[in-house]
């Protein structure tokens, strides 16, 4: 597998996992501001859909763990 993929989908990963701690697609789009069906295709592991930065940081904010984040970072060689 590429690097870009690795990457790609670490973030992904971590994007489904926060929505999960955030009580589901739902619960996340309403948190967000966008559809179900929105935060669905986000959650996809194979669709290029990602959060906004705004979104993803009031998902974070509501499950009070920054998820994405340390995955963003870890990806940059921080802890």
């Amino acid at each position: 597998m590429r690097k870009f993929d690795e990457d790609f989908y670490s973030l992904k990963a971590a994007t489904s996992d926060l929505i999960a701690r955030c009580g589901g697609q739902a619960r996340a789009g309403a948190i967000v501001g966008v559809s179900q069906q929105h935060m669905s295709r986000i959650a996809i592991r194979d669709d290029g859909s990602m959060l906004t930065i705004v979104g993803k940081l009031a998902l974070e904010a509501e499950c009070g763990e920054p998820l994405l984040t340390r995955a963003e970072a870890k990806l940059l060689g921080y802890r």
